[in-house]
């Protein structure tokens, strides 16, 4: 083999590509070396046919020295072929000019081989090039220099401690156990040392521990940079894929701006530090528009359940106002009911007093009796007189009768006034946000419209009994039964609102539930509402109360009317004893003639007692007008409260 032939083959790995200095050419090619190579291979050809290089003979052999001014131990072994070169250790090989065998310290020990010019060698390395320098047992080969065990294999490459360098300009010399390998590669980035770091592919850097793989790759301290011009310009970051740039420590990138990639076939996460891949994100995002939605959900059912709150407070606020206010109708209805109560009394009082003078005249026609013997004229004069009183007994039974009906519309109008209160009561229970106020509420309108039911069954009870009356008073009978059917009426127009309180009670159950419910969520509105409806159902109440006691002083109305009517059938039954007395003057009368003409005397005495008896019932009448037209504005009183009630119960219905 020819030294031009070894020269080739040994410098392979230092070529450079695509056009870079010196890129394509083996040393052997190079101008400088070409007389080199020459006087190589005739050395070479000299020391093959001496038998040099055959068998050990050359390790043997004493040292050759060919050229001028070259520097050769005595004594040592070894080969020297040029000038100027200072060859100091055994079995050495150099070849070039101004070549040295000890760069630094003065280490003895181990051969040293050098080919070209300029170079300098340490301890057991190898240099093929020219102006190189190398540490112990590091080879350079086209290269600059390589430190201690280090390996530089390119033009102007460098190699660093236990470092390799291999490709034109690369460099890892400032690195320890660094690896460059490409064109312009480098185990350091600017102003770091590069220990333990790998950079592969032209113009790659790379810091302490990192790794660049690609052309222009740059990893920082412990980072990794795989891919053209990928940068990890951050500690421990990690970049991946062309032009793929970290942006703070301890990260991982595929990209840079502008420049985003997907990573795919992604497994799904299972611990806490695992990546998630897009399946997970969208059960997230699902489970996220879902709680969202639940949340926007609540946030409307909330701001609803205010919004009810703060109508339901208003409502039970104007429903405690319409229930003061019907409380003050029932006491105006009560102090009416007392008045019609006082007249009925006194209607009572004069009834009696016509009781008295009927029975005053039962005592004059009693003596008319015993004196009618002696005049038959007489007696029936004393007859027509007795008939007289009749007829003012009688009209004195129908302003009884008609006291008794308009007591009867008395406790018709103070039904309706109980009937109307309890609605309100009801109406405000409306507001009442508790459940169980609003059923309980609802059993005492129930309890009520019995109560009602029952009052409506004494008023017609008590028109049938002014029926039975008035079938023996004729047309003033049928009076009696327009009184009565007038408090039928009245007695269906409660019983229906009391069915519609408790329609109205059942809606306001419902509505009392659902504003339970949203209540709850309301807060302080609902505890305002809450105070409201208590206060409603305070004075609600307080109008049950009110119109309870309108009840009880028209029940005493009604049994006051009663006993005016007892005592006007009494005052009847003595006119008609009366009546049987005057029938047996009559027959009397036939026996004496004379008798009966001083009967009739004192007939025209029992005429004037009976004047006065019918003088005293028109006054009792007129009593009876009177507490008819106190009856009539207690009617007027309670038809207002009724109207004001049912305005109430209207209101209700619109706030429920």
């Amino acid at each position: 083999m020819s030294i031009s032939s070894w020269l080739k083959e040994n410098s392979k790995s230092s070529l450079a590509s695509k056009g870079r200095s010196n890129a394509g050419k083996s040393l052997a090619s190079m101008p400088e070396n070409k007389v080199l190579v020459k006087r190589l291979n005739k050395v070479m050809l000299s020391l093959m046919v001496a038998g040099v290089f055959t068998g050990t003979s050359f390790a043997e052999s004493p040292a050759i020295n060919i050229g001028e001014n070259n520097k050769v131990v005595e004594g040592k072994k070894g080969v020297v072929v040029g000038n100027n070169n200072d060859s100091q250790h055994d079995a050495s090989i150099v070849i070039g000019d101004e070549n040295i065998t000890q760069l630094y310290g003065t280490s003895t020990d181990k051969s040293r081989l050098i080919i070209g010019n300029g170079n300098k060698a340490n301890s057991g390395a190898i240099i093929l090039g020219n102006k190189a320098t190398a540490g112990e047992e590091a080879i350079v080969i086209g290269g600059e220099s390589s430190k201690t065990l280090g390996v530089a294999i390119g033009a102007g490459s460098k190699g660093g401690f236990n470092g390799v360098a291999l490709g034109q300009g690369s460099n890892s010399e400032n690195s320890n156990y660094g690896v460059a390998i490409g064109a312009q590669s480098k185990t350091i980035s600017s102003g770091r040392s590069g220990q333990g770091s790998v950079a592969l592919g032209s113009v790659a850097s790379a810091g302490n521990g990192g790794i660049a793989v690609g052309y222009g790759a740059n990893a920082d301290k412990g980072g990794v940079a795989i891919g053209i011009t990928a940068r990890s310009t951050y500690e421990d970051s990690v970049a991946i894929g062309n032009g793929s740039v970290t942006n703070r420590k301890n990260s991982v990138s595929v990209g840079d701006y502008g420049n985003e990639r997907q990573i795919t076939s992604v497994a799904e996460g299972t611990s806490g530090t695992d990546a998630v891949n897009k399946n997970q994100l969208d059960v997230v995002d699902k489970k996220a528009k879902e709680a969202l939605g639940v949340a926007n959900n609540a946030q409307d059912a909330a701001n609803y359940a205010a919004d009810v709150a703060e109508d339901a407070n208003a409502k039970a606020d104007n429903a405690a106002k319409k229930a003061v206010e019907a409380e003050a109708a029932s006491k105006t209805a009560a102090s009416k009911a007392d008045q019609a109560l006082t007249s009925a009394g006194e209607a009572n009082a004069n009834a009696i007093k016509a009781q008295d003078a009927a029975g005053q005249a039962q005592a004059t026609a009693n003596s008319a009796d015993s004196k009618a013997d002696s005049a038959l004229s007489a007696a029936r004069e004393a007859n027509a007189k007795a008939d007289a009183a009749q007829s003012s007994a009688d009209k004195a039974q129908a302003t009884a009768n008609d006291a008794s009906g308009k007591a009867d519309q008395a406790q018709a109008s103070a039904d309706k006034a109980q009937s109307t209160a309890t609605d309100a009561g009801n109406k405000a229970d409306a507001a009442q946000s508790s459940a169980d106020k609003a059923q309980s509420s609802a059993y005492k309108a129930q309890i009520t419209a019995n109560d009602a039911s029952g009052k409506a069954d004494q008023a017609q009870a008590s028109a049938d009994k002014a029926q039975s009356t008035a079938t023996d008073a004729g047309n003033k009978a049928d009076a009696a039964q327009s009184s009565a059917d007038k408090a039928q009426s009245s007695a269906d127009k409660a019983q229906i609102t009391a069915n519609d309180a408790s329609g109205k009670a059942d809606q306001a159950q419902a509505s009392a539930d659902k504003a339970q419910t949203t209540a709850t969520d309301a807060g302080n509105k609902a505890d305002a509402a809450q105070s409201s409806a208590d206060k409603a159902q305070s004075a609600a109440v307080k109008a049950q109360e009110t119109a309870n006691d309108a009840s009880g002083k028209a029940d005493q109305a009604q049994a006051s009317a009663d006993k005016a009517q007892s005592t006007a059938t009494e005052a009847g039954n003595k006119a008609d004893a009366a009546q049987s007395s005057a029938d047996k003057a009559q027959s009397s009368a036939d026996k004496a003639q004379g008798t009966a003409n001083d009967a009739s005397g004192k007939a025209d005495q029992a005429q004037v007692s009976a004047d006065k008896a019918q003088s005293t019932a028109t006054d009792a009448g007129n009593k009876a007008d009177a507490a008819q037209s106190s009856a009539d504005k207690a009617q007027s009183s309670a038809d207002k409260a009724q109207s004001t009630a049912n305005d109430a119960s209207g209101k209700a219905d619109q706030a429920q």
